[in-house]
């Protein structure tokens, strides 16, 4: 069966392991090891982190790049940033977004968010940035802000075969960052990916939310095939 190569993007606020990688990277890594062409985006430009994204980037399986906004606190959701991501999901042309969900904590997870959901909705309208060519998104997913305490209507993955390259990644940037004590953290990560998977009888498992579950995206016959592979014998 041939496979069609999706364009995958996920944007995060800060160039950190922590944003994306902490949240999707088992389900970047299995995107990239599938074939599939895997671009982590983050919004603020902070030197000094950029290469161990770049270098946790790799490891997944995935590249990485910045907006190049200023310094931490740079980012908002008002038109010009709005407009700055819609030029890059126009170049980059992404069949699946992933970000931030609304509700993080962080205030600017919260406005990527935002931010990102609006250029998603932008990016196929003509008159916007006449520059360059719409581009209609497939998928826009959130990523878990709460530990999956609220996964009704989410999708989970299963992310049991990237699970050990996740953890190695978030491994490498606390073996950068000097001991950071970052072991609380992976660890309960690895607790709620266990979570999540024990819902739908798996080991391992991270979860998106639709961001436009509200809207129709088509019609079917019957209902959607279901996204998760049956059990192993």
């Amino acid at each position: 069966m041939t496979v069609t190569a999706l364009r995958v993007l996920a944007i995060g606020a800060h160039p950190d392991p922590f944003d994306m990688a902490y949240e999707a990277g088992g389900t970047l890594a299995q995107y990239a090891a599938l074939g599939h062409d895997v671009l982590v985006l983050s919004a603020v430009r902070t030197p000094a982190r950029e290469g161990d994204a770049a270098a946790v980037a790799r490891l997944l399986g995935c590249r990485h790049e910045t907006l190049a906004l200023d310094d931490d606190g740079a980012v908002f959701d008002d038109l010009a940033h709005v407009h700055r991501v819609v030029h890059r999901l126009r170049t980059a042309r992404p069949d699946v977004v992933i970000t931030h969900d609304p509700s993080a904590h962080h205030p600017e997870h919260r406005a990527v968010s935002r931010a990102v959901l609006a250029a998603c909705l932008l990016a196929p309208v003509a008159g916007v940035l006449r520059d360059l060519p719409p581009h209609r998104i497939g998928g826009v997913f959130y990523t878990d802000a709460g530990g999956g305490e609220d996964a009704a209507g989410c999708v989970y993955v299963d992310v049991s075969a990237t699970r050990a390259r996740k953890v190695e990644a978030l491994r490498l940037h606390e073996k950068r960052a000097a001991g950071a004590g970052l072991d609380s953290l992976i660890e309960r990560e690895l607790t709620l990916m266990r979570m999540r998977a024990f819902r739908v009888e798996r080991d391992w498992c991270e979860i998106f939310r639709p961001a436009l579950a509200g809207r129709a995206a088509g019609s079917h016959a019957l209902l959607p095939v279901a996204m998760l592979p049956p059990l192993a014998p």
